[in-house]
């Protein structure tokens, strides 16, 4: 039988609200249905990095990861290298690691889609030496980004417009950055200037899609994309998320977008930024220099023969 081991933030969205020994039974009797066993850990969240210090040396033939992106953000930066495979259990916010590698965000579905899947070497980016999964935001949206409670995708809508007016009355006063992407496209040499309130690097590129969390496309591609956001007035930010509810953001002319391989972007007169990479905010050193290195993350995905 193949062994895995569960480390669960207890403190993640989903945990919370559950019975922590019902559902470490329920974890273990799922995947023992396809011959896996699994030794579930509940922790906190600032002891999610000491725990995967202790289990990784037992080299398990996987570790799922069971919490929100930011759990699974600090997953990967420790598996990285080690080519065990990481495997998410959506329990979070907004899930998008789970949803980026076609996870089910319902617990049950993601633990038989795990016990199932394939381990896959893929790519992983990362960002002021930093690893990210998902996205980079800096500018605007970090501040945003801590009003957003639980989301689970109840009342969405209601809580989209909660922010939206929250974004209307803040955004005049948000930093202008003048910022400078220097880099390469392949073969090809890369240099932009632009004033910009927000921007995103993520590995991968978005597709147009209706609402609220963006979906990715292009996964494993050995590509990043800069999103900068030269909305600098109320009228052209109000356009923008307009576009983006409505699935339009690549009409927008207010939005551009910047392919790289490798990239770094600097800020005028900034020695530091606050970023939030893959849901939490932290401040790194200027300039931020991108880079995607192959076959970094060993991960289970999903087989989408079975």
């Amino acid at each position: 039988m193949r062994q895995f081991i569960a480390i669960v933030n207890q403190e993640s969205g989903l945990a919370k609200k559950s019975d922590l020994a019902e559902l470490s039974t329920m974890m273990r009797q799922r995947m023992a249905e396809y011959e896996v066993t699994l030794d579930v850990k509940m922790t906190r969240g600032a002891e999610v990095e000491s725990v995967f210090q202790k289990v990784i040396p037992q080299k398990p033939d996987g570790i799922l990861v069971a919490g929100g992106d930011g759990t699974v953000n600090t997953a990967a930066g420790m598996l990285a290298g080690t080519g065990i495979a990481m495997g998410i259990l959506p329990m979070g916010t907004f899930n998008l690691a789970a949803r980026d590698h076609d996870i089910p965000l319902e617990l049950d579905s993601a633990l038989t889609t795990l016990a199932r899947a394939e381990p896959r070497d893929i790519q992983l980016m990362k960002i002021g030496n930093r690893p990210c999964l998902c996205t980079a935001i800096i500018g605007f949206y970090p501040k945003m980004a801590r009003m957003i409670d639980e989301y689970h995708g109840k009342k969405w809508w209601r809580k989209s417009l909660r922010i939206f007016g929250w974004t209307v009355s803040r955004f005049a006063k948000s930093t202008v950055y003048r910022v400078t992407i220097t880099g390469t496209d392949g073969e090809q040499k890369v240099e932009h200037q632009f004033k910009s309130r927000m921007l995103s690097v993520v590995p991968g590129a978005y597709r147009d899609t209706l609402g609220i969390i963006p979906e990715r496309k292009q996964v494993d591609r050995m590509k990043a994309t800069v999103y900068v956001f030269r909305h600098l007035t109320r009228w052209a930010m109000l356009r923008g998320m307009l576009s983006f509810l409505l699935g339009k953001s690549s009409q927008d002319p207010d939005m551009e977008e910047v392919s790289v391989t490798a990239a770094t972007l600097s800020f005028q007169g900034k020695k530091e930024i606050k970023i939030m990479i893959d849901g939490e905010v932290t401040q790194l050193p200027s300039p931020l220099k991108i880079e995607l290195i192959p076959h970094a993350l060993r991960m289970l995905i999903p087989n989408p023969e079975v």
